[in-house]
């Protein structure tokens, strides 16, 4: 995947030392057929990896794998956010509450979310000029 693990996520979305990369792991492949294979297909598996330095159109392509990488993750977080605090079992849905922490209120849920989405299309727009811009050299 083009993100693989928390250190990828914290690149682009500011998560916890603590965070689990594996509840937000289904929500990766959920950005990528909500909100980019519409635009751009599969190319986020063709910029899975970075591109050697002297790979040709290296500067291009890794370029194109951060803006693709980041709208992933800002729409992947976006999507995941109403699950984060919350666990499902065989006993139905609970919220998780803590002596020690509160939720956060509802305005500060939809700021966050806001943010997430237009991060996302924001690295969408810097994704589709720059390809735009040098078609020829991803392929």
């Amino acid at each position: 995947m083009i993100i693989d693990s928390v250190e990828d996520l914290k690149k682009y979305v500011p998560v916890a030392e603590n965070f689990t990369f594996e509840t937000f792991e289904p929500y990766i492949e959920k950005a990528v057929n909500a909100y980019t294979s519409k635009y751009v297909g599969n190319l986020h598996k063709f910029l899975k990896l970075p591109s050697e330095a002297d790979a040709e159109n290296a500067e291009v392509k890794n370029e194109a794998r951060k803006h693709l990488a980041s709208a992933i993750a800002n729409f992947g977080y976006f999507l995941f956010t109403p699950f984060n605090s919350i666990t499902m079992d065989a006993s139905g849905m609970q919220n998780i509450e803590s002596a020690s922490r509160k939720r956060i209120e509802n305005w500060q849920l939809n700021d966050i979310r806001r943010e997430l989405l237009r991060s996302g299309h924001e690295s969408m727009a810097a994704f589709a000029q720059g390809f735009g811009n040098n078609a020829g050299c991803i392929s």
